[in-house]
């Protein structure tokens, strides 16, 4: 009885898994500013904002991209 409650068990995650990644999307990304913070004849610094709207049930955190 034990080994057939496993098993049930094991089963419905894997089903309910499989709906799940089938409801994943990609994320909508925005660009909402643009600023030119640094200009030398070494390089340039552009700073820019992103609007990220992720409706998705699983999130992610970004703080910083270089």
């Amino acid at each position: 009885m034990n080994r057939i409650w496993w098993i049930a068990i094991s089963i419905i995650v894997i089903i309910l898994s499989v709906m799940t990644l089938g409801c994943i999307k990609k994320p909508a990304v925005e660009v909402s500013d643009i600023a030119l913070r640094d200009v030398s004849l070494r390089g340039t610094t552009v700073d820019v904002k992103l609007v990220i709207n992720n409706t998705n049930p699983i999130g992610a955190t970004l703080d910083k991209i270089t």
